[in-house]
């Protein structure tokens, strides 16, 4: 029965991967005038009231215990998408695959401030991460230090690797609908808040352009990226190891190369073709 959870688990973490993966060529739609927290509010605010129409009944299990932990995983996974937005602007999706992808490098040094059990295998795996890593950037490490891009990206890996070792621990005995309504509550308010602040600064509008492109990347990422992905991971993670988990993500790099050229004639965005270098890193 273990065995089979296992099994399953891992079948429902493969498909959000493959959400993931499908993210990067979507938000080549969302125009540089749209401000990063007005796209985090909208896409939260159309994943919350999906989730919630579909789990009305289990707003009313939402307790103080579970708000704290909807409280920090929100701010963990705001942290992530935030940075995943500023820093894949102007960005090939490929590119932004990659770099997202080698979150996996930070999860052992985590577990291990954690004081949390580590084992071999995941210092070797987090040592191959990183040739792969050198080899999807052309095997180019000055990129680390000549664009803000992938320093950010880097940042957005930090936040998603706490992401993941968090939901581990404090989502393995609480309903996955209750947290992940808890979650979105949390990255609504927010990132509304942080929209507000744009637009007092002058950095954005309370507007949102007509465009049915742009609209349809919101209703996607509201969807398949706030919605069900919170709900499947926090499912799943229950019965996989985060390593094991981050793995898994990390895999979504090889989805990205697969699918960026299809999708990118079918959404009339240019692209990027995949190098030998980054085939042999993928």
């Amino acid at each position: 029965m273990k065995l089979k959870k296992e099994y399953t688990a891992t079948l429902g973490l493969l498909l959000i991967t493959v959400w993931s993966a499908v993210q990067y060529i979507f938000l080549q739609n969302v125009p540089d005038s749209v401000s990063t927290f007005s796209f985090l509010f909208v896409t939260y605010l159309v994943g919350f009231l999906i989730l919630a129409a579909l789990q009305f009944k289990k707003l009313r299990k939402i307790n103080k215990k579970v708000l704290l932990k909807g409280m920090l995983l929100s701010g963990e996974v705001i942290g992530f998408n935030f940075f995943l937005v500023i820093g894949s602007k102007g960005v090939d999706s490929v590119i932004v695959s990659s770099l997202v992808s080698m979150y996996f490098v930070f999860v052992t040094p985590l577990l291990l401030l954690l004081k949390k059990k580590v084992s071999f295998r995941s210092a070797v795996a987090s040592a191959v991460a990183i040739i792969a890593l050198i080899l999807m950037l052309n095997a180019d490490i000055s990129l680390f230090f000549k664009s803000v891009n992938a320093i950010f990206l880097i940042i957005a890996d930090i936040f998603f690797a706490t992401y993941v070792i968090s939901i581990s621990i404090v989502g393995k005995k609480e309903d996955a609908a209750v947290l992940t309504l808890s979650q979105l509550i949390f990255s609504v308010l927010f990132s509304f808040c942080g929209w507000a602040v744009e637009v007092a600064i002058g950095k954005g509008s309370f507007s949102f352009p007509t465009d049915k492109m742009f609209w349809l990347t919101v209703l996607f990422f509201g969807v398949f990226i706030r919605a069900l992905y919170g709900l499947i991971q926090v499912s799943c993670q229950k019965h996989v190891k985060p390593v094991n988990a981050s793995l898994i993500f990390s895999s979504e790099i090889i989805i990205t190369l697969i699918t960026n050229p299809f999708l990118s004639k079918l959404m009339h965005k240019e692209y990027t073709p995949a190098n030998i270098y980054q085939i042999i890193g993928c």
